[in-house]
C-alpha cells in the first residue's frame, strides 16, 4: 500500500490542486467535488500500480459512493448546494461529512487486512 506516515504532506503540498476541478460539480453542477474528491484519496490509497489491478478498488468507491448518496440525498452538486452551501464557508460543512465517511470506508478496509 501507498499510505505512509508522509501522506499528509502530499495531500497538503500538492492534494487540493489534483482535486481542484472538482468544486461546483466540475463547475457544472454534477457530482458532487467531495464524492469525487474521497474516491481520488481512495484510490490513492488503494492502488499500487493500476486500478485495474486493484481488486478491492470497485467494491470500495462504490461503497463509499453508496454511503454518501445515502448520508445526503443525493451525488449531485446541483441538488446537494441547495441544503448544505452556505455563503462564508461555502459546502465546507459537506467536504468534512464525506472526508467523515471516507474515513469510516478506510477504516472498513483496515480491519479487513
Amino acid at each position: 500500500m501507498r499510505w505512509t506516515t508522509n501522506i499528509g504532506w502530499v495531500f497538503l503540498s500538492r492534494g487540493i490542486s489534483w482535486v481542484g476541478g472538482f468544486g461546483g460539480g466540475m463547475g457544472c453542477g454534477r457530482a458532487c467535488g467531495a464524492l469525487c474528491g474521497g474516491c481520488c484519496a481512495l484510490s490513492f490509497y488503494l492502488i499500487d500500480e493500476r486500478a485495474h489491478a486493484t481488486p478491492e478498488l470497485k467494491e470500495t468507491v462504490a461503497e463509499f459512493a453508496r454511503r454518501f448518496a445515502e448520508a445526503f440525498g443525493s451525488d449531485a452538486c446541483g441538488e446537494l448546494v441547495k441544503t448544505y452551501k452556505k455563503d462564508d464557508t461555502r459546502c465546507l460543512d459537506l467536504i468534512c461529512m464525506a472526508a467523515d465517511i471516507a474515513d469510516q470506508c478506510f477504516g472498513s478496509l483496515n480491519q479487513e487486512k
